[in-house]
């Protein structure tokens, strides 16, 4: 099991890093499109996103937009 687990670990540090915006949303009005791609054409969506969706469940896409949003305008969300 140790020569597998190194074997996958090596695959994994092999694997060049994917920018958290080209991740692709896998549910609603949305589905198959990148956050970086919605961020820059549906605003209210993020606003929604931000304000209804539980921080700990979509931890890494709410602290995307929260991060865009603060390079953006300059302001903490």
């Amino acid at each position: 099991m140790d020569r597998f687990n190194k074997l996958m670990l090596e695959r994994e540090n092999q694997r060049p890093k994917k920018d958290v915006g080209d991740y692709v949303f896998k549910f609603g009005k949305y589905n198959g499109r990148t956050y970086n791609d919605v961020y820059e054409t549906d605003k209210q969506y993020i606003h929604f996103i931000l304000n209804k969706f539980d921080k700990e469940k979509n931890k890494v896409m709410i602290e995307y937009f929260t991060e865009r949003i603060e390079e953006e305008y300059g302001q903490t969300v």
